[in-house]
């Protein structure tokens, strides 16, 4: 009835294998897709001087942004400057709100591009 994960991060992606009983990893693999299914991605078109302010004194406002939420947060230069934000939906709004907020953005400022 045990269950066993091993994770890798190489980087780019995280994978994991599940090592269990056959009714303990399709009960993982069903919880895996419902999570999944809730998942939503925003990105965040940004300016330069929008990221340095997110990255600035060692990404404080980066931090700021994910607390309090369950977010991934990512900020990207290249090949666009945005900031993709992953997560379930409510997770996702607030972290957008927090970064608006830090960045002192109106909302009608914002132009949110779903993925």
């Amino acid at each position: 009835a045990g269950l066993t994960l091993r994770f890798r991060n190489d980087g780019k992606t995280i994978s994991f294998t599940a090592f269990g009983s056959p009714e303990v990893i399709e009960q993982l693999r069903s919880r895996f897709k419902e999570r999944m299914a809730s998942m939503v991605e925003e990105i965040l078109p940004l300016q330069d001087e929008e990221i340095n302010t997110l990255l600035a004194n060692g990404g404080k406002n980066v931090r700021k942004v994910e607390e309090g939420c369950e977010a991934l947060v990512s900020i990207e230069r290249e090949p666009s400057m945005q900031m993709r934000v992953r997560g379930e939906k409510e997770e996702v709004k607030k972290a957008i709100d927090t970064a608006r907020m830090v960045l002192g953005m109106q909302e009608s400022d914002m132009l949110l591009i779903p993925n």
